[in-house]
């Protein structure tokens, strides 16, 4: 604020306009202010609501998807049992290709309706007691196809045959099924994969750098001899929809959900999930840490 005057100012009105031009200034900043906040909150509730109309859509497609896919798999398994008929070895083909490209496609709808689910505060679980090496093992059984048609060699270390926790069995067998998977995925050739399993006696190490809270703890190790992980980008992995190569050049299917979904999972388990590797070429290894009660 300005002000104009021929003769000179005498002191006190100089301290009078100085006072006046600062509550004017304080005013005019708080309204200044109120309007930013106003401006914020209207442009907060328009994504709020844009973000429930892209997860109501997801949802609405995903469910949509699932249902045609379910009985596709259904009438394709028939097919390969030979209940409709007998097929020659090429129609054999065909179908098993028919098969495995709908399972993958299912795969990635389900990854979209737990990502929607766990966007609205619906993704939940449900704790018994389970055998974590059970767990593993069931999970090593179902990919048996893959694993030799890529002639993986899988190495366990298990403490003991006998680790219980409580656990949604289900969700945490997603989350050992992702992380072998996604070991299978990104090795290239002599895939080998070694799955240790450990009851920790001493957490002192994890309170330190992750804060967990005292208790009890198993860890889950997954490491494979595959394509690695550069530092910077070994916390950007769990972040949906990640994918770390190039869209317009990658070799690698998925839409970077699986990850972000295990890292909830996990999380809902009051545990605990990160990644280590030294960097490209140096295989990486996947970590899990969970109460056993």
């Amino acid at each position: 604020i300005i002000f104009f005057r021929n003769s000179p100012w005498l002191q006190y009105e100089q301290d009078f306009i100085a006072s006046v031009s600062d509550m004017v200034m304080l005013a005019f900043e708080k309204w200044n202010r109120k309007w930013a906040e106003e401006e914020l909150q209207t442009t907060l509730k328009e994504l709020e609501r844009l973000n429930k109309i892209k997860s109501d859509f997801i949802s609405l497609v995903s469910h949509e998807l699932r249902t045609p896919l379910t009985s596709i798999l259904g009438y394709t398994s028939f097919m390969l049992k030979g209940i409709a008929g007998g097929l020659n070895s090429q129609q054999k083909e065909f179908m098993e290709s028919i098969e495995n490209n709908a399972n993958h496609l299912l795969k990635l709808v389900n990854e979209l309706i737990d990502m929607s689910r766990i966007e609205k505060g619906k993704f939940s679980i449900e704790k018994q007691e389970c055998n974590i090496v059970e767990i593993i093992e069931k999970v090593i059984n179902d990919m048996e196809p893959i694993i030799n048609v890529k002639k993986v060699k899988i190495k366990k270390f298990y403490e003991n045959n006998m680790i219980k926790i409580n656990c949604d069995s289900q969700k945490i067998m997603q989350v050992i099924n992702n992380l072998i998977d996604n070991a299978i995925k990104y090795c290239s050739k002599n895939i080998e994969i070694n799955i240790e399993v450990k009851i920790l006696k001493d957490i002192k190490k994890y309170q330190e750098e992750f804060n967990v809270k005292s208790g009890q703890y198993i860890l889950i190790s997954i490491r494979d001899n595959g394509m690695g992980i550069e530092k910077e980008n070994l916390k950007k992995i769990f972040n949906m929809f990640t994918q770390l190569e190039n869209i317009d050049t990658r070799k690698h299917s998925g839409v970077g959900l699986g990850l972000y979904i295990a890292q909830q999972i996990i999380k809902q388990h009051d545990g605990l999930i990160w990644a280590e590797s030294e960097g490209i070429g140096r295989g990486t290894t996947f970590n899990i840490l969970l109460p056993t009660n």
